[in-house]
């Protein structure tokens, strides 16, 4: 008696599986984007939008300098309230790649990327409801109260990444892809 192996895709799912696991997701402001730098009416830099999103993620203390800017902790905050919504899509993403042999690694985590930078935008758009609001200053400078708003750049610069162990960067995007 012999028995015969006949692998019905059992191997490319594990091989799938293993390369996965060799990923890593990042959004928020990164890549050339984040390089950009915002200029006041003078002409003098306010900084490159990576710090400016950093500094309304986590506030920043007043300086002789600057006035206190408020912890508006947009990703944090994003993550902390669609935890549920993120892991189901995490969950339809391995399925999809494992019953589909033409959907690779990359781009099961690029689907739920470009699904968070979504999410995350959502959570800008809304930031009046839940961000503290901005100085009379700052009021006064923009012409509106709109936390994490002024010229739509922020917005426009939110960007997924799929990366690997080394942190090099093997597909990026928007909400658009």
């Amino acid at each position: 008696m012999s028995v015969e192996y006949k692998d019905k895709g059992l191997e490319l799912i594990m091989d799938k599986i293993a390369d996965l696991s060799k990923l890593s997701l990042t959004v928020g402001f990164q890549g050339d984007e984040a390089a950009f730098l915002y200029v006041d009416e003078s002409g003098a830099v306010k900084g490159n939008l990576a710090s400016i999103a950093t500094w309304n993620e986590f506030g920043l203390k007043a300086s002789s300098k600057n006035p206190a800017v408020p912890a508006r902790p947009l990703l944090r905050s994003t993550v902390f309230k669609q935890r549920d919504k993120i892991v189901s899509w995490w969950a339809k993403s391995l399925n999809r790649m494992i019953s589909n042999a033409a959907i690779t690694p990359i781009q099961t985590v690029a689907l739920v990327g470009i699904n968070l930078v979504k999410m995350v935008e959502r959570q800008m758009d809304a930031s009046y409801s839940w961000a503290k609001p901005n100085a009379p200053r700052t009021i006064k400078n923009k012409g509106f109260d709109y936390p994490w708003h002024e010229t739509g750049k922020m917005r426009k610069s939110i960007t997924w990444a799929v990366r690997d162990r080394s942190g090099h960067i093997l597909a990026t995007g928007g909400s658009n892809g």
